[in-house]
């Protein structure tokens, strides 16, 4: 166990925590726990790099004990590079680094409404809209995904990086809803995904294209959030057809994970090889 710096905060006696009982899961972990006194301690965030799957995952998950919003940014922002820093480039130049502990920052906030314009899932010949997903295929392909919080709101949206494209967070929208082309996109002001609490987030680093030596970085493919005990999965990915293509430029949104799973992939999901 490893204790990093003075973490203490409005009379609170917070401590970061480096490896702990972690490494007994199968990863490496940083995780805030605050002291109580007689009371002991209790933990009440964490970040976690779980290394048994097909591709490293890194989660953040929030305690029933809320914790000031700066002692978070600056916990994850310590934390990331330690955990992700062997998977990035060796001269240590990776947008990872910045967009990853946005991510990890919604756990423990409340999401209130989400918001975006679709993509239409076919058009005519001269550029008009014939179809767009519906209910109960589970699945749509969005430009951006606003998430409108307790306080503040942030916008998934995806960057490309040569010939993929990978996920990130802004607290900027890249576009005016009032200025969104309904006539092509179809707007949704509610898109109906889970309100409440976000209480974990997991972040998929994908290397599948790296390790082919088809790109000299890591991509930030999958992000699946847990909102109020119920899952949900982003991925940059878009809908050809009967089948779907990972490494694009929407924001695909799935209501239900096990839906990606069924899924016809190019590439297959979880490597490249």
């Amino acid at each position: 166990m490893d204790v990093r710096g003075d973490w203490a905060t409005d009379g609170r006696d917070f401590r970061a925590v480096v490896a702990g009982d972690v490494r007994r899961r199968g990863g490496s972990g940083w995780e805030l726990v605050e002291h109580r006194g007689d009371a002991g301690r209790t933990g009440v965030f964490e970040v976690f790099r779980e290394d048994g799957g097909a591709l490293p995952v890194l989660s953040a998950t929030a305690g029933e004990v809320a914790v000031p919003r700066h002692l978070v940014r600056r916990f994850t922002e310590a934390a990331v590079p330690d955990l992700v820093g062997p998977l990035l480039r060796p001269d240590g130049i990776d947008w990872l680094l910045g967009t990853l502990p946005l991510w990890l920052q919604l756990a423990g906030r409340y999401v209130v409404r989400w918001e975006g314009p679709e993509w239409p899932l076919g058009e005519t010949p001269d550029g008009r809209p014939t179809r767009y997903s519906e209910e109960a295929e589970g699945a749509r392909c969005l430009h951006w995904l606003r998430l409108v919080l307790d306080a503040g709101e942030v916008v998934a949206d995806t960057y490309q990086d040569d010939d993929v494209s990978g996920l990130c967070l802004s607290s900027e929208c890249p576009a005016d809803p009032a200025a969104v082309d309904t006539a092509y996109v179809r707007l949704h002001t509610d898109l109906g995904l889970p309100h409440g609490r976000i209480e974990r987030v997991a972040l998929t680093i994908d290397d599948g294209l790296r390790a082919a030596g088809r790109h000299e970085r890591c991509v930030l493919t999958e992000v699946e959030l847990t909102v109020d005990g119920r899952p949900l999965l982003l991925m940059a990915a878009e809908r050809e057809g009967d089948w779907w293509r990972r490494y694009d430029e929407s924001v695909a949104v799935f209501r239900d994970p096990a839906v990606a799973d069924r899924i016809v992939w190019w590439p297959a999901r979880g490597s490249d090889r």
